[in-house]
């Protein structure tokens, strides 16, 4: 079975790649601005990945072989690595078609953002991210308006661990210990 993993780039943007169950990239995506982007990518990778008509089998002027994976606009959602052989490149289709439905997702991004930015910013950035305001926050989390204000204004001085973790399982996150670098 394969795995998706989505990376940070180093300005910012996301990006993944499918592994196949030896761990060899299979398929890899252009960058996204948003994790939500790279998501909906990885979506889009499991729906057309089956459908051997999405795949453009591709070579270079240098006797290489490698081949996209399109989505159904025409859209490039991910390309494979350079193969020798046009059988290799076959191969590789055959390997996406078999490993990116049912794969796993490793989400690399989610150590460094939560070492990066405080509760209260991971908090604020997640709602803007899905679209929801601090009231609808609050409703569906099941807290009071004023907490997740409080919250996201990061200026209370206690907070109670299982009202932010009501708020924080809603994007499938809690809180938990963290081991500190002492170095």
């Amino acid at each position: 079975m394969g795995t998706f993993v989505i990376t940070r780039q180093p300005n910012g943007e996301y990006r993944f790649v499918l592994k196949a169950g030896n761990g060899e990239i299979i398929l890899a995506s252009e960058t996204y601005a948003t994790k939500i982007a790279v998501e909906n990518g990885i979506a889009s990778v499991v729906s057309n990945s089956p459908r051997k008509e999405r795949y453009e089998s591709k070579s270079t002027s240098n006797g290489k072989y490698y081949f996209n994976l399109k989505a159904s606009n025409g859209q490039v959602i991910g390309a494979s690595g350079m193969y020798q052989s046009e059988s290799s490149r076959d191969n590789g289709i055959q390997s996406v078609m078999r490993n990116a439905v049912g794969a796993q997702i490793e989400d690399s991004t989610v150590t460094d953002e939560l070492l990066s930015v405080t509760t209260s910013q991971f908090v604020r950035e997640r709602r803007r991210q899905i679209g929801l305001t601090q009231e609808e926050l609050a409703f569906k989390a099941g807290v009071g308006l004023r907490f997740i204000r409080e919250l996201e204004r990061g200026d209370k001085d206690t907070l109670r661990i299982d009202k932010v973790n009501q708020v924080l399982k809603l994007f499938g996150y809690i809180l938990g210990p963290v081991q500190i670098n002492r170095s």
